[in-house]
C-alpha cells in the first residue's frame, strides 16, 4: 500500500493467528464472539432479550422508575431510578455485596445505569434481576 504497510488476508482471519507465535490480530475475540452468538443478527437479538427482561422489571410496578421514554431507551445502558432516591445508595450497596458493580448512574441523571454490552454474560443480568426483585420485596 502508499504507507508501506501490508496487511495480508490473514491478519482478520483469526484461525492463522492460533498456529502462530505472532501477536494475534485484534481481531481475533470479535470475530469469535460474532461467530458464537449466531452472527451480528444473534448478537442484537441477545442484546434487545437482555435489555428487555431489565426493562420489564424496572416497569413492573412502579418501584423502579425509567427516566427514558420506551421508545427512546438504548438496549446497551439502562438507566433507571427507585421510587425513593433515598434508597439508591442501598441499592447500590446492596449490588457490590452481589458482586455487581459500576451501576451507579450517569453524573446527569444519577440513579443506576446497567451497562449490558454484547460482553454481558446472561448471568450477570440474571444477577442484576435477582437483586432488582429481592431489593424491591426488601423496601418496597
Amino acid at each position: 500500500d502508499s504507507n508501506g504497510i501490508s496487511i495480508g488476508a490473514n491478519a482478520l482471519d483469526y484461525r492463522s493467528a492460533e498456529h502462530t507465535s505472532e501477536r494475534p490480530s485484534q481481531f481475533n475475540l470479535p470475530v469469535r464472539a460474532v461467530a458464537a452468538n449466531n452472527g451480528c443478527i444473534g448478537g442484537a437479538a441477545a442484546a434487545r432479550g437482555r435489555g428487555t427482561e431489565v426493562y420489564d422489571e424496572i416497569d413492573a410496578d412502579g418501584f423502579y422508575d425509567g427516566p427514558i421514554a420506551a421508545a427512546d431507551r438504548s438496549r446497551v445502558n439502562l438507566c433507571f431510578h427507585t421510587k425513593d432516591p433515598v434508597l439508591e445508595p442501598r441499592f447500590l450497596e446492596a449490588a457490590a455485596e452481589r458482586g455487581l458493580a459500576n451501576l451507579k448512574g450517569h453524573a446527569a441523571i444519577g440513579g443506576m445505569r446497567a451497562s449490558l454490552y454484547n460482553a454481558m454474560p446472561d448471568a450477570g443480568v440474571e444477577a442484576l434481576l435477582s437483586l432488582m426483585r429481592d431489593f424491591r420485596r426488601r423496601w418496597g
